[in-house]
């Protein structure tokens, strides 16, 4: 990198044998006490001189005093000086700042960070040292907000300010003001500037922590539907567009009941008020139910980022559905009464479902046992698509090809 400016030994020198510098070359402080040094040495020597004497000595590594130093952890430190505004120090005292807390809105509980939604309010306070200078000072104290801890006044949002005035052995002196927090998630900084001479040249800041999150709503949904065949409803995170699982309990809540099952509510509900609608969801009853018992139902909307899951409304509904087995061998009974003939059934068709009697897009033991009812000269409403044999009429043949698919 040319610099323009050479890497002189004396320069080198002036540099290095601040005691302070030299242990920042050799790691012996964390990053806030760098911080505080360099800007006592800058306050010392400039800041010109520092940045180039150093960026020019990145470039090589210069034996002084037979210890070797390679000036890149030099460089690698001021290479964001390009765009940052430097804090010049007072001597004997760190920071004119005790602390920069935060706290929730009129709660009036200061920490040094706090968790906030997008756009909460907040009050931000800054409370001064004891001044334990020997003449009066004033000025201006400026809030400033920034996602970056690298603070830079010329980049930073600036939230506005006010003036203060410290007089000497003045005891802890406080200001404050109300702000409301970023719109969106992540970790900012509240930074306090102050000033107190027209010439600009004494600075002193700190910073107090802000994290924005975006609070974890608990899932919804509803439970529209318990048959023997499934039950059907919707379940939707407000925290994300996709969708979620739920889960199925019987014979009672998550805690004491058994687990039956899950299936992901990702079917279009276009009934649904949210302009995402994938959130519906079936679940057929497996046959373990079916007993002939009166078994309660509980679905749950299981949370996108591990939160509570609430139990969906209208829960829970009760079951009680003739054995599987028990059906069949009736219908069974009445086929081979019949003296008819199975053969193999033909590939369901998606595109024209024949079987589905009820029109729910899925051949079940539903769609047999409707088929037996208009076989026996009861009266219903089904599709014409079901016709398994063309023939114009449902009945037994629609029977057996269901019981033959299931």
């Amino acid at each position: 990198m040319d610099t323009g400016y050479s890497c002189d030994k004396s320069d080198v020198d002036h540099i290095v044998s601040h005691e302070f510098v030299r242990r920042i070359v050799e790691g012996q402080f964390d990053q806030a006490t760098k911080d505080r040094i360099i800007n006592y040495v800058e306050l010392l020597y400039g800041r010109e001189f520092i940045k180039n004497a150093l960026t020019a000595c990145s470039n090589c590594a210069i034996e002084i005093e037979n210890e070797n130093f390679t000036y890149l952890d030099y460089f690698e430190y001021f290479e964001y000086l390009e765009d940052y505004t430097p804090v010049s120090a007072i001597s004997d005292l760190e920071s004119l700042f005790k602390y920069i807390k935060v706290s929730d809105a009129g709660k009036d509980m200061w920490e040094e960070s706090v968790e906030l939604e997008p756009g909460e309010k907040y009050d931000v306070k800054a409370k001064f040292h004891t001044y334990t200078g020997s003449t009066e000072i004033g000025g201006d104290i400026k809030f400033y907000l920034s996602d970056d801890k690298h603070f830079d006044t010329d980049e930073d949002e600036y939230l506005g300010k006010d003036t203060f005035t410290l007089r000497p052995g003045e005891d802890e002196k406080e200001y404050w003001k109300g702000e409301h927090a970023p719109d969106e998630e992540g970790n900012y900084y509240i930074f306090c500037r102050v000033k107190w001479d027209d010439d600009n040249r004494f600075y002193s800041e700190e910073y107090a922590k802000i994290k924005v999150r975006i609070p974890n709503y608990k899932p919804e949904g509803y439970l529209d539907s318990v048959s023997c065949d499934m039950i059907a409803g919707w379940a939707r995170d407000s925290n994300t567009t996709d969708p979620i699982s739920i889960h199925v309990y019987a014979d009672g809540p998550a805690e004491s009941g058994f687990f039956v099952g899950s299936t992901v509510a990702n079917s279009y509900r276009g009934d649904l008020p949210y302009t995402d609608k994938n959130h519906g969801f079936s679940f057929a009853i497996p046959n373990s139910l079916k007993d002939n018992q009166i078994h309660s139902i509980y679905v749950y909307a299981i949370d996108s980022e591990g939160g509570e899951n609430p139990l969906l409304n209208n829960c829970p509904q009760n079951l009680k559905c003739v054995p599987v087995v028990a059906i069949m061998s009736i219908i069974k009974g009445i086929i081979l009464a019949e003296d008819t003939i199975i053969t193999d059934p033909p590939e369901p068709d998606p595109e024209n479902l024949i079987g589905d009697l009820n029109g729910d897009n899925m051949v079940t033991l539903s769609d047999a046992i409707l088929a037996l009812q208009v076989s026996c000269g009861m009266s219903f409403s089904v599709k014409a698509e079901a016709d398994v044999n063309n023939d114009g009429k449902i009945g037994m043949s629609e029977a057996i090809y269901i019981l033959q698919i299931m």
